[in-house]
């Protein structure tokens, strides 16, 4: 565990899979999550956007022009800002690094993608000893999920 009060990240031992774009490493693999299992464990689907759409019509708060994926981004602060790590974290993670080893964050959060994790341990200046990060809500399942 490396933060307190934002949600958890942990080390991962698999390593990223190139991404398609060019872009920064993810290493969500929902191809290996057979359909079968995908209906089966509903109750670990990570639907954001959909819970944020559910709130508003429950709280009669009227959301037909709002763009929810917009809201998200704005709403999710940086993590630096709400959070502390937990003392030692970031001399663990160099020291998983220095040894060699593959550092990967997987988060729970709600609403953090893995644009917004990446940005929050850049943020912490961490992110050059992370290879990857896998967010719930980027992959659309929580942990304990296989997916994630």
């Amino acid at each position: 565990r490396l933060s307190e009060g934002g949600g958890e990240q942990e080390e991962r031992a698999e390593g990223p899979r190139a991404p398609a774009d060019g872009g920064l490493p993810r290493l969500c693999d929902d191809d290996r999550v057979g359909e079968e299992e995908r209906q089966h464990d509903d109750t670990q689907k990570q639907e954001t956007l959909r819970w944020y759409a559910e709130w508003f019509r429950n709280a009669q708060i009227g959301i037909d022009d709002v763009d929810l994926e917009r809201l998200r981004i704005a709403m999710t602060v940086p993590l630096d800002l709400v959070s502390t790590p937990v003392p030692g974290a970031f001399t663990a993670v160099r020291w998983c690094k220095a040894k060699g080893l593959r550092v990967v964050l997987v988060t729970n959060t709600l609403s953090r993608g893995d644009d917004e994790v990446w940005e929050d341990w850049r943020r912490f200046g961490l992110a050059d000893a992370i290879d990857g990060v896998v967010s719930s809500h980027t992959v659309g399942w929580q942990k304990p999920h296989r997916a994630i």
